[in-house]
């Protein structure tokens, strides 16, 4: 019983994630105000989705490739690809919470995590194709700053050491 009614509040929680996402989207379309907390909170949980989508692509496709060289070997058909979540919890200070990031968005990070897994972009041409659909995203928000996706993979590649330098010495 207890699992049912966690599910039931999941499901609630789902709801209630994709419902203010869609109506900052909505109240924006229709030029009406919208709370800039309430933005900002979707905002950087979009963006921990984001993230964990990337990285969920990248752990998925490494497994999907693993299972086709299966198939194929045993002459048996390829399974079908995986698809992402589009919802994701997210921890934060206060607890968790549930964020939703639509499919076109997020089928096209998670593909990004996959081809950087299997090495055909490179990191930093992961981080600019996912940070050009971030941006999209933070437009039709109305986000006024770009919020920065895969700060993780950046400081990884040590990019960040990078642009700090160039900033040093530009500035």
């Amino acid at each position: 019983m207890s699992l049912f009614s966690r599910s039931k509040g999941n499901q609630r929680a789902m709801a209630q994630a994709k419902g203010e996402f869609e109506k900052i989207l909505d109240a924006i379309k229709e030029d009406k105000r919208v709370d800039r907390a309430l933005r900002s909170r979707i905002a950087f949980r979009t963006r921990s989705h984001i993230d964990q989508t990337f990285i969920e692509g990248a752990k998925k496709a490494e497994i999907y490739d693993h299972l086709c060289l299966q198939a194929i070997a045993q002459g048996e058909t390829k399974p079908e690809p995986p698809e992402p979540a589009l919802f994701k919890v997210i921890k934060t200070n206060t607890g968790n919470f549930f964020a939703y990031l639509p499919k076109e968005p997020a089928n096209k990070v998670f593909l990004l995590g996959g081809l950087y897994q299997t090495m055909e972009i490179s990191g930093e041409k992961a981080i600019e194709k996912v940070q050009a659909i971030a941006d999209e995203i933070w437009e039709e928000l109305g986000v006024a700053q770009s919020l920065e996706c895969l700060r993780f993979l950046a400081a990884e590649l040590g990019l960040e050491d990078q642009e700090e330098d160039t900033a040093e010495q530009t500035g």
